[in-house]
């Protein structure tokens, strides 16, 4: 994640990441995110959501790109999902808000499980905004 906002001068500080392996270190500890992997992959995506995303916040010639990256890792998605994604922000945006009360769609998008759903979600819903506004902030 930080390799991706790196480029963009958007990465964060030792800190940050201290914090983030941290705390997904121990998300298991109590099991109040589930058991092993998938604990860990829940607090990936709580810390993303939670420390890293907040960070973001600037005009589409900021943000495009790296929201794009972003969007790119929490969706564990490859180049070519990526480009079926497009700038179809809204329907993506929807498929995740609501995940499996929709039948699959002539797009896949609805078909598509984010590694990460609510960075997935947050992120498409900031590039939704960009595309609309030109500007995006986590605090909308």
């Amino acid at each position: 994640m930080n390799k991706a906002l790196e480029p963009h001068r958007l990465h964060f500080g030792y800190r940050t990441r201290n914090e983030v392996l941290r705390f997904v270190e121990q998300a298991g500890d109590e099991s109040l995110l589930g058991e092993g992997a998938v604990a860990k992959a829940a607090a990936r995506d709580l810390q993303l959501l939670q420390k890293v995303l907040p960070k973001l916040s600037g005009s589409r010639d900021q943000l495009q790109r790296p929201l794009r990256q972003l969007l790119g890792i929490a969706m564990g998605a490859d180049a070519e999902v990526m480009g079926q994604i497009g700038e179809r922000y809204e329907e993506l945006y929807a498929a995740l808000l609501a995940p499996g009360s929709q039948p699959g769609t002539a797009s896949g998008l609805a078909a598509l499980e984010p590694a990460y759903p609510r960075t997935a979600r947050k992120v498409a819903r900031m590039l939704l905004e960009l595309k609309t506004v030109s500007y995006s902030s986590y605090f909308e």
